[in-house]
């Protein structure tokens, strides 16, 4: 509830519908900062922390919390899609667990204890890094085409799992 009450503060009507998406993503970084191992807890299901052992029926319960909390998330990032604001051709729950994704994967560098450590400022910046870089696209302007889309194909270097063909990119 403490994390959902941070994220909450992302969803305020002044901001437009991706601001307010970019914003949790500020928010998320917050709460890792000022609560790292509640953040642990949730974030790597208690993995690093004095919590690894809590009773199977929390972890359940904080699961399902999660679940809902990252549901409201991928509800904001489809009004960023319904008000124009976000590509179309991002499927808003892939999209919202890519993100939650990638933001647990930087903060886990925290948790290193060698070369790869990341300082908590240096977690700030390579998150806010991240958050330019989705809130602007990766492609820069002069490699689009003429409808704004990257030229850069999404390759496939094998097969994977469960993949479907990449629609929607450049031959």
């Amino acid at each position: 509830d403490q994390f959902a009450a941070y994220l909450d503060q992302a969803w305020r009507p002044e901001y437009s519908p991706l601001e307010q998406v970019m914003a949790c993503g500020e928010l998320y970084l917050r709460f890792h900062l000022e609560h790292p191992n509640s953040f642990r807890f949730l974030a790597f299901d208690g993995f690093g922390t004095e919590l690894s052992h809590v009773d199977e029926e929390l972890r359940q319960r904080v699961g399902e919390r999660l679940d809902e909390i990252l549901g409201v998330f991928q509800a904001h990032i489809e009004a960023a899609v319904r008000a124009g604001e976000a590509d179309p051709g991002f499927a808003p729950r892939e999209a919202a667990r890519f993100l939650w994704g990638a933001w647990n994967g930087v903060v886990s560098f925290s948790l290193r204890n060698d070369r790869m450590a990341l300082s908590d400022g240096e977690i700030a910046a390579v998150l806010r890094l991240g958050r330019r870089m989705v809130n602007e696209g990766l492609t820069a302007p002069g490699f689009r085409d003429a409808e704004g889309r990257s030229k850069a194909r999404l390759v496939n270097t094998g097969d994977v799992a469960g993949e479907e063909p990449v629609s929607g990119t450049a031959p």
